[in-house]
């Protein structure tokens, strides 16, 4: 809604074509009349409320089948899907006080809020009314809500999960920077964290219409004001706070018209370091305070210091209410919490700061020259001053006993500890170098990436280390609480691991081209040029592979034409191979062990979680690179049907066996991985059945990688999600009957390790059926009557489509 259409609308010169109630030029076809924008807003809040309420009734009812997580797992859908339904026709606000900040501060008309926070609350008195109807509402089963315990415990909690959410939405939705075409995701991601951190607290409302539909249906007022007061306060302050770190001497609308986060030119980090810029807060050096694309360091400062805020105050939050308040969260709800927290606070910020959250991510970029060394400081200060107020935050608002501590001891060895952290960061990093910095990758993506990378580490080592990854994170805490036990372990841990991962990511992209040529940004969610060809192995040049006349610049090795700045060569090829196998077995398996050895706190379904979200961001990590493969199956299929050279082959698949092997002797060395803990794959009962179901989950994952990653016509930047969640589905339905390996290195790697090998022809002769049969099968369906060649060219994940690809 342009400044001129609301002046226009004030002015009372726009009509509509429905009754002559005004509204936005609704003779423009890109504007939808007032009408459909109010019955727009009063469906998208009915199933809101009747989806989120719904499901809180249904687990009470029907035994606890829908358990706690899965309540807040439908509450981020359900407005993450209405977002997606009916944002672009009303903007999708369903929240009487996100409708009241958007017109304090200009980005809607007054005279539309009482007519759109009426439609709200008609839409949250339907959907109770239809619940009351369906169900035998017992006091137990009430689906508004009310506070635990206290009434100032749940306004505080309101407030602050009220205010990251208006701060999410403004920074995802309103900012031309960010991505906005995610931005329903990041909300719906936030709505549930904030449900897993303030349910058990205040019921997370963040809404009056969510509060007063219920209370007035169901006739319970108990501390409703707190449920008014609360999100409007929070809301309109978290719009403030965002309004004010994006602000320049600029207007709004002349201040970028790009959608990706805060790029750092070679150039300007330059002329910072020669002290040439200055900026407009007071003299503080900053870079290009006056360009319509930086922002002041000022404005950045305070942007990581609220995402460091957040992602403490809600992924430690959660673990205080998980002990407080009986388990409800679950450990896996804590892993999700984590991770989701990370993921919006990048969409939120990321286009400002660059989202670093870290002091060690921090001192990595300025390393590898992303990042200016005299901004390090600031930025380490600014992360640890939202570390220590999120802690202290948790300190006023809990009574925090010694087992509800929401820092980072070692569970029982401080060596075990500092291997896993210095493992889990250099995944970090790595998947960050992957998905952020290389201008190949799809760095809309980098934040969901980034997000799933914390949330399976978590899940792996949770148990072991508390999973830091973050001096800022385990140093807050730390010092609120005088709880130093291992402190030198989340200092030395994270700095080695991040570093570390940082370097090997700059070594395996490397070419013949300057690295400053390569990619340029030190932040998250770049988008690449129209004409980045950077991940396609084109059919001329494999020909020119096979008949050897392409040379390689690491010792005569062929590869892919290494002159180009855009293709790798070969050696960087096999590392990144190496590598992505390596922590898909380390993940994977390790969280079988973990899960083993630590209780069980992990969980079946954690495990699952975990192969997905591991194979996914390596997906997106190294895809660019080497095709991420993984899997000699798949490197045979695509092999077969002219989508890989078959001379190099023998290399994929040595790399391949190489990193399941590491990685399950690095199992093996740091735990004692007792007969129950094994990792490798064994048949449940039937080696038959066990062959059967590898062979068709196995069916099943090439014909999704088949049909995402090497059709032109798919959408390939999703490659990366589905294959993750076919990996997960897989193990859901497989995993009980074979272990569900669907990939030879997968089972090899712990069977020569731990010298266990019973049924292994299994997990050989059954993926490599499944996987050429699902290849076959997919290239037939999509024969078209030109040569299947010319269909597509592209033999591994994360195509970039030129913009002149008509093919879909």
């Amino acid at each position: 809604i342009e400044e001129e259409e609301i002046s226009r609308i004030e002015k009372g010169q726009a009509k509509n074509c429905h009754g002559g109630i005004e509204t936005v030029i609704c003779t423009s076809p890109s504007i939808v009349c007032l009408t459909q924008k109010l019955i727009a807003e009063m469906i998208g809040t009915y199933f809101v409320i009747f989806s989120g309420c719904g499901v809180v009734v249904v687990n009470v009812l029907y035994g606890g089948t829908v358990t706690f997580p899965g309540v807040c797992v439908t509450w981020g859908l359900i407005v993450m899907v209405m977002i997606y339904s009916t944002g672009h026709i009303s903007g999708a606000h369903f929240n009487p006080a996100v409708t009241l900040t958007f017109a304090i501060f200009r980005r809607f008309p007054w005279y539309q809020v009482p007519l759109y926070v009426g439609a709200q609350l008609a839409g949250s008195l339907l959907a109770s009314l239809t619940i009351r109807l369906m169900f035998k509402v017992t006091p137990e089963a009430y689906f508004g809500t009310t506070p635990t315990d206290s009434a100032a415990r749940a306004l505080v909690a309101e407030i602050i999960i009220s205010f990251l959410l208006m701060f999410v939405i403004s920074g995802v939705s309103t900012d031309s920077r960010a991505i906005g075409e995610l931005a329903g995701i990041a909300v719906g991601m936030t709505i549930m964290l904030n449900v897993f951190v303030a349910g058990p607290i205040s019921g997370a409302s963040m809404n009056p219409a969510r509060s007063l539909g219920p209370a007035i249906v169901m006739g319970v007022y108990k501390d409703i004001w707190v449920y008014i007061v609360g999100p409007i306060s929070g809301v309109m302050a978290g719009g403030f706070v965002y309004n004010f770190i994006r602000f320049t001497d600029k207007p709004l609308r002349e201040l970028t018209k790009s959608a990706s986060f805060l790029r750092i030119e070679e150039e300007q980090i330059s002329r910072i370091e020669k002290g040439i810029e200055k900026d407009c807060h007071g003299g503080i050096e900053t870079i290009i305070c006056t360009s319509p694309s930086i922002v002041c360091l000022t404005q950045k400062l305070i942007a990581e210091l609220i995402g460091t805020y957040f992602i403490i105050f809600s992924g430690c939050g959660v673990v205080v209410v998980n002990v407080l308040y009986g388990g409800k969260v679950t450990f896996p709800g804590i892993c999700v919490t984590w991770g989701l927290i990370v993921m919006v606070m990048i969409y939120s910020v990321g286009h400002i700061s660059g989202a670093h959250f870290n002091p060690a991510v921090t001192i990595c970029f300025a390393i590898f020259r992303r990042f200016p060394w005299y901004q390090v400081p600031s930025y380490i200060g600014a992360q640890l001053a939202g570390s220590l107020l999120a802690s202290l935050t948790l300190r006023l608002m809990f009574k925090v006993t010694p087992e509800a501590f929401f820092g980072t001891t070692p569970a029982d060895s401080a060596a075990r500890a500092l291997a896993s952290e210095i493992i889990i960061s250099f995944l970090l990093m790595f998947v960050i170098s992957g998905v952020a910095t290389d201008s190949r990758a799809i760095g809309e993506l980098a934040g969901i990436a980034v997000g799933m990378t914390i949330i399976l580490n978590v899940f792996v080592a949770g148990p072991i280390s508390g999973a830091s990854m973050n001096p800022a994170r385990s140093l807050g805490p730390a010092i609120v609480m005088g709880v130093y036990k291992g402190i030198w372990v989340y200092i030395v841990g994270p700095i080695i691991g991040i570093v570390a991962g940082g370097f090997v990511y700059n070594f395996i992209r490397f070419t013949d081209k300057p690295l400053g040529e390569l990619t340029k940004s030190s932040s998250f969610l770049r988008k690449a040029s129209s004409n980045n060809n950077a991940s396609r192995i084109e059919e001329e040049q494999i020909s020119r592979i096979e008949k050897g006349i392409e040379k390689d610049c690491h010792g005569g090795i062929e590869t892919i034409i290494c002159t180009s700045p855009s293709i790798v060569c070969l050696t960087q090829k096999l590392i990144a191979e190496l590598i992505g196998t390596y922590f898909i077995i380390f993940s994977g398996c390790g969280v079988v062990v973990v899960n083993v050895l630590y209780g069980g706190k992990v969980t079946f379904p954690g495990i699952c979680v975990t192969w997905g979200l591991i194979v996914m961001v390596m997906i997106y990590s190294v895809g660019h690179i080497s095709g991420a493969h993984f899997n000699p199956a798949v490197t045979i299929c695509f092999a077969i049907f002219r989508r890989f050279p078959w001379y190099q082959v023998p290399s994929y698949i040595g790399a391949q066996l190489a990193g399941s092997l590491l990685a399950s002797l690095t199992l093996r060395l740091m735990f004692k991985v007792t007969p129950e803990a094994f990792f490798g794959t064994t048949p449940a009962d039937s080696a038959a059945r066990a062959l059967v179901s590898e062979i068709i989950i196995s069916f099943l994952l090439m014909f999704v990688i088949s049909g995402v990653a090497t059709d032109s016509r798919a959408i390939g930047e999703l490659a990366g999600i589905a294959v993750g969640m076919t990996i997960i589905l897989n193990v859901f339905v497989a995993g009980p009957i074979s272990g569900a390996s669907m990939n030879p290195a997968r089972s090899l790697g712990p069977a020569i390790v731990m010298g266990v090998y019973k049924g292994i022809w299994v997990y050989i002769v059954g993926p490599i059926i499944g996987i050429v049969a699902g290849g076959f099968v997919y290239n037939f369906i999509r024969f078209t009557d030109k040569p299947i060649g010319e269909l597509t060219k592209s033999s591994s994940f994360l195509r970039k489509a030129s913009s002149n690809n008509n093919a879909s």
